[in-house]
């Protein structure tokens, strides 16, 4: 579930967990999508859960509850 959309990130909880993906928001309508996600930014859970590394699979299952959630909110990401 998202829990927090910046113009830097967004913030993301699963169970007791929290996960920050870096990304960048753009102005709408220039042709542009209106979030980039930095797939590679997703290494590790946050604090307390620091140091606890994130494998592949729970990196796309990450990236795929992103995107549902993002497009439910009318947002177009794009991921990189």
């Amino acid at each position: 579930m998202i829990i927090e959309v910046t113009p830097s990130h967004v913030r993301l909880q699963f169970g007791d967990k929290t996960v920050t993906v870096e990304g960048e928001g753009y102005a709408r309508g220039y042709g542009s999508p209106d979030f980039v996600v930095y797939k590679n930014s997703i290494q590790e859970w946050d604090p307390p859960y620091k140091g606890e590394k994130i494998d592949d699979y729970t990196r796309d299952y990450i990236l795929t509850q992103l995107k549902a959630g993002m497009e439910e909110r009318g947002i177009v990401i794009e991921i990189e």
